[in-house]
């Protein structure tokens, strides 16, 4: 594929400044059209060592309002929880452009060409990013910048004997030039993988004046293209397998209890096993991520007050997850989440999470039908991608009757520092149960995975339902220590 691109385009200085100068103008007005659309733009610069990234990025930028546009280094830094973290943090918001130096595919061709393999799970991982932008109507334009060998061999060379520049130069740019063939083989794979969410625009980048000159052409095309059009993915249809199991509570008993004794005693006993597995993770550099989902009044920051009673305050954090705000509706529902998640050895409690797109956003309408049957496969995607590097997850569901929530409603209206819990919404989603009761047990099933199941919690008894939480935690946190 790359081997059959002719390299040899060039373009005068003369020629560069005639067309840069239309070109200029009219990239300059297309971004003012853009924000106005309100579509957000993502940009990737993806080649090789040494093919003039930087140089194209600073070509492009310079036209533009800089109020509309950043530039970010795709690259994974030492807080980061995955690779892909960098990415999702700098998603654009609608009229917005991020600008990566580097493309969420890089991880996958370095690892596939590390390990010797045709194929990376890192692979799919970028695919389902890319994906899940294009489904939240973004516009998505990646560049591939082509060398030959010999080229970026004179390029090194020549970087390397400049006292200024020599530091721009790395073992892993001259290994890229020693297995050329082999990283070539690799970039193909992920351009041929990749063709059906978008195709990538292969830059002859031997003449910079030529690839200055296409680049910036490119970006107008593409510009002029989405707002001509609008964008269609989010509009497609999306079919959902029948369920085949319709009853997730089919084994829960909301009669269990447990005594005062017994529950001070286990309560005890668990939150010094805790205090002992948080020290662990900490020091083995595990993240974790906690998601609590159930009904209103059905306990949940009961129970994320004692779990965190026992641990240090410094390496956890609760989110506790309102309505989007403005900033987090320009962007992809996923954003606010990968925004909070825990650096490494650290914990995020949520306190609601991204479900609410199956859940709230789906009954009360806030989002399309097809944006909410999408979720499903969604959500799965990322939390495997998290259990797959190294992150423990585990999410439950607090389950209590309508009787005992109506209970815990007028009870807490009677206490006069618990009436702030309660609020009109409240009592408008407790009218749509059978609502709210179909979504949740449709998210169950579809989203209890083998790496990401759920635990359905019995919380008719706060004792019992936040004994089980802890002792879950527990469990998953012996789990992957001792696989680690």
């Amino acid at each position: 594929m790359l081997s059959t691109v002719d390299l040899n385009q060039k373009l005068s200085k003369s020629e560069f400044k005639e067309r840069y100068a239309v070109l200029e103008k009219e990239l300059i007005r297309l971004q003012r059209q853009i924000i106005s659309a309100g579509i957000p733009v993502l940009i990737t610069f993806e080649g090789w060592s040494t093919s003039g990234k930087g140089a194209l990025i600073n070509q492009l930028s310079i036209p533009m309002d800089p109020r509309g546009f950043r530039v970010y280094e795709g690259r994974e830094g030492p807080s980061d929880l995955t690779y892909l973290q960098p990415f999702w943090a700098h998603s654009p918001g609608q009229g917005f452009i991020s600008i990566f130096d580097r493309s969420w595919y890089r991880p996958g061709i370095e690892k596939m060409f590390s390990k010797n393999q045709t194929k990376c799970k890192y692979i799919k991982d970028a695919l389902n990013f890319e994906r899940h932008h294009l489904n939240s109507d973004a516009l998505i334009i990646k560049f591939f910048l082509h060398i030959s060998q010999e080229e970026q061999s004179s390029r090194l060379k020549k970087l390397t004997t400049d006292d200024l520049t020599s530091w721009r130069v790395n073992e892993e740019d001259f290994k890229q030039n020693f297995h050329y063939d082999e990283f070539q083989k690799a970039f193909d794979y992920v351009i041929e993988e990749s063709k059906d969410l978008g195709k990538w625009e292969i830059i002859e980048a031997e003449d910079f004046n030529y690839a200055k000159i296409k680049v910036i052409s490119t970006v107008i095309e593409r510009f002029k293209e989405v707002l001509k059009s609008p964008r269609l993915s989010s509009a497609d249809e999306v079919e959902l397998k029948p369920l085949k199991n319709t009853d997730p509570f089919e084994e829960i008993d909301l009669s269990v209890k447990l005594s005062g004794d017994k529950y001070k005693e286990q309560f005890q006993n668990l939150g010094e096993e805790l205090r002992d597995l948080g020290v662990r993770c900490f020091r083995s550099q595990t993240p974790i991520v906690i998601m609590y989902e159930g009904w209103d009044a059905a306990g949940k920051g009961g129970s994320i007050r004692r779990l965190t009673s026992f641990l240090d305050p410094r390496t956890y954090r609760v989110v506790p997850v309102a309505a989007p705000t403005k900033a987090e509706l320009s962007r992809n529902y996923l954003w606010r989440f990968w925004r909070q998640m825990p650096e490494m050895g650290r914990m995020t409690i949520f306190d609601r999470s991204w479900y609410g797109r199956v859940l709230v956003e789906r009954v009360e309408g806030f989002c399309r039908p097809d944006d909410w049957k999408r979720a499903y496969a969604e959500i799965n995607e990322v939390e495997k991608h998290l259990v797959e590097q190294g992150v423990i997850v585990v999410k439950f569901w607090l389950e209590i009757s309508p009787e005992e929530q109506l209970e815990r409603f007028n009870s807490r209206l009677e206490v006069e520092h618990k009436k702030w819990k309660i609020t009109d919404e409240d009592w408008r989603n407790r009218e749509k149960w059978d609502c709210y009761k179909s979504a949740v047990d449709e998210m169950l099933i579809r989203t209890s995975t083998d790496s990401v199941p759920w635990t359905i919690v019995e919380g008719n008894n706060k004792q019992h339902a936040r004994i089980k939480s802890m002792q879950t935690v527990v469990d998953a946190m012996k789990r992957h220590l001792a696989d680690s």
